[in-house]
C-alpha cells in the first residue's frame, strides 16, 4: 500500500520469489501475475524519477476554511528509498528510449525530454463476440532530466486500437503539454534541432546512409501551395489567446508548449502549410527591447 490519505486502499500483489512457479519467470517481468491500483503505479514511477527516494503521495495539497484560513497541509512524508540515484538514471535513460525509439513515440512532448513505458494487459474475460478484452496504459515522466510530473493515463476496453502506444500514449501527450503549460514548466528542448534524422529498417539495425542535404543545386522555387494550404502567420510575440485565435480563424490546429509569449515557431512565417499538418509554437519570456 502506499499510505495515500484515501480510505480502503488496496494492496496489491506480488508474491515472494520462492512462491513463483515456472510460469512466473515469464509472466511476472511482462506485467502478468500481479496487481496495482493507479496510484500505486504511479507512486513507483515516482520514486524513481526522485532519485530512488519513496515520497507518500496525497490526494489535497491542503485544506482552506472559505475565510482562507489554512486548516491542514500536506507535507511531504520520506518512505523507504527503493533504489539507488545511479539505479535511478540507468532506468530513466531506458524509459527514454521508449519514448525516442520503442513502442511510446507518441507520448513525445514537443520541446521536453520524456522518458515512460507502455503497457498492453489482456484481460481475463471476453466480448460477447468472442474477442479479447484489454487494458492499454502508459507513465511517464517529464521533463526527464529534471522530473516535475508523472502522468499514467489507462483505457479500459478500448476500441479499434489495443495497444498502450497508440491508446494511452497520445493521452499522456496531451495532459502533459496542458499541464507544463499551466504549472509554468519551461521546454529544456529546441523544437527541430536541426540534426540528421538516423532511420531503422524493420530488423532494427541502424542505416548508415543518412540523407543530409536534399536541396537541387541552383537557386531555390519555392513550394506551390495547394488546396487546403496555409500561409503561415508570423506569430513571434503574441500571447497564447492571439495565437490560438488567429490559428483558430486559419484552421490550423497546433500544439503550444510554455507559458508567455511566442518565442518560437514551427513552420516559421510564411512558410506553406499542407493542409492537415500541424504547427508548433513554444511559449516564453518576452523579449526585451
Amino acid at each position: 500500500r502506499t499510505g495515500v490519505d484515501l480510505l480502503g486502499e488496496t494492496g496489491g500483489i506480488l508474491r515472494p520469489a520462492n512462491k513463483w512457479s515456472l510460469s512466473s519467470r515469464i509472466s511476472i517481468p511482462i506485467g502478468y501475475e500481479m496487481t496495482a491500483t493507479a496510484v500505486q503505479i504511479t507512486a513507483a514511477m515516482a520514486a524513481i524519477a526522485n532519485n530512488g527516494q519513496y515520497v507518500k503521495p496525497h490526494v489535497l495539497k491542503e485544506i482552506r476554511s472559505p475565510s482562507k484560513e489554512l486548516i491542514r497541509k500536506a507535507e511531504p512524508e520520506l518512505g523507504a528509498r527503493v533504489c539507488s540515484p545511479q539505479t535511478s538514471k540507468t532506468l530513466l535513460d531506458m524509459m527514454e528510449q521508449v519514448v525516442v525509439h520503442g513502442t511510446g513515440k507518441e507520448a513525445a512532448v514537443p520541446g521536453f525530454r520524456v522518458g515512460g513505458k507502455t503497457g498492453t494487459t489482456r484481460k481475463d474475460k471476453k466480448s460477447d463476440s468472442d474477442e479479447r478484452l484489454y487494458y492499454a496504459s502508459f507513465i511517464g515522466v517529464v521533463p526527464i532530466e529534471s522530473p516535475r510530473l508523472v502522468i499514467y493515463t489507462w483505457v479500459d476496453e478500448p476500441k479499434n486500437e489495443k495497444y498502450g502506444g497508440t491508446v494511452a500514449a497520445p493521452i499522456f501527450r496531451m495532459v502533459a503539454e496542458h499541464a507544463t503549460r499551466v504549472l509554468n514548466i519551461q521546454p529544456t528542448q529546441p523544437i527541430n534541432t536541426g540534426k540528421a534524422s538516423v532511420v531503422e529498417d524493420d530488423d532494427d539495425e541502424v542505416i548508415d546512409n543518412v540523407v543530409t542535404d536534399s536541396l537541387p543545386s541552383g537557386p531555390i522555387v519555392p513550394r506551390e501551395m495547394g488546396d487546403g494550404d496555409v500561409l503561415m502567420p508570423n506569430l513571434v510575440g503574441k500571447t497564447m489567446k492571439e495565437v490560438v485565435d488567429e490559428l483558430g480563424r486559419l484552421k490550423v490546429e497546433c500544439d503550444i508548449v510554455g507559458t508567455g509569449a511566442v518565442v518560437q515557431q514551427q513552420p516559421e512565417a510564411n512558410i506553406s502549410l499542407p493542409k492537415g499538418d500541424h504547427a508548433v509554437v513554444i511559449l516564453g519570456e518576452r523579449p526585451q527591447d
